[in-house]
């Protein structure tokens, strides 16, 4: 519930709870909150070319900008990671930066952003996901595999047909398979312990159509499509579980909750698939 609660009260508190007056912080926009994200005890919230860390405990916002070493570029995602104390933030244009928790440090990862063979408008950053220390990384041309502790890449995979570059939206691990939604080629997925998943061949398309979103919950899978119904997969069958009503900007889990933001609502499903929360 903090979470949503956050939501509905972030655009008034980031207006009027903040004085950046005396601050070289003019130049950057915050009033339009482009993604957010959580870890125990604080949110994360990303404008178009910096981020917000507001204190649940002590009410309190701090602002990450360029100042602190952002790029300025605008930012496509957010993610922190509790295990390893940083805060990633990918960008439109592919660029990656890493926060240090502890100390602030940015380092800033440019492999996707100046990569040849990726055309310019295939290098968004769409989606992170966590898994055993793997960052995953969702992108306009595939999928990146970047080492949390290393600090490093790893392997790319391109997954559309014949190993062609493909809109990759969210992914997800869930019981030794690895899903990622395209948005058109249906959601593609393989065996995640499998050694060679960077061969195309390895990867099927098991649910066909436009998917916007994948993701695991309640020991379940789901997917989102981009006619905003929200489905439960289950062995290549999928079957409706939601049908939004306007466009579904974010499709996530929070805590213990699965989180859908629409157009003009934000709804907040619990561990039984129940409602629990429902804003307009």
């Amino acid at each position: 519930m903090r979470f949503l609660v956050f939501l509905i009260l972030l655009y008034p508190s980031l207006l009027i709870g903040q004085d950046f007056s005396q601050r070289w912080q003019g130049y950057f926009s915050y009033n339009n909150i482009t993604d957010l994200d959580e870890s125990e005890n604080k949110v994360y919230a990303a404008s178009e070319n910096a981020y917000f860390i507001h204190d649940i405990a002590t009410q309190t916002t701090e602002t990450i900008t360029s100042i602190q070493g952002l790029s300025g570029d605008p930012i496509s995602k957010i993610y922190h990671s509790e295990a390893f104390g940083l805060t990633c933030v990918g960008y439109e244009n592919g660029l990656l930066q890493i926060v240090m928790d502890n100390n602030q440090n940015v380092f800033t990862i440019v492999d996707i952003r100046d990569k040849v063979s990726i055309s310019p408008e295939n290098k968004r950053i769409n989606d992170f996901f966590e898994f055993e220390g793997i960052l995953y990384i969702s992108t306009d041309f595939g999928i990146a595999q970047y080492n949390l502790e290393n600090l490093e890449f790893e392997e790319s995979f391109f997954i559309g047909n014949n190993g062609s570059q493909i809109q990759i939206n969210q992914i997800t691990i869930a019981e030794g398979k690895i899903y990622a939604a395209t948005s058109v080629e249906g959601i593609k997925t393989a065996d995640f312990n499998n050694p060679n998943l960077i061969d195309f061949q390895n990867w099927q398309t098991e649910y066909p159509g436009n998917w916007n979103g994948v993701l695991s919950f309640s020991n379940l899978v789901f997917g989102l499509r981009n006619n905003n119904t929200i489905n439960r997969l289950e062995n290549g069958v999928a079957s409706l579980f939601e049908s939004i009503g306007s466009n579904v900007t974010g499709f996530n889990v929070s805590g213990n909750q699965l989180v859908v933001t629409a157009a003009n609502q934000v709804l907040a499903y619990n561990t039984d698939l129940n409602l629990e929360a429902f804003f307009n």
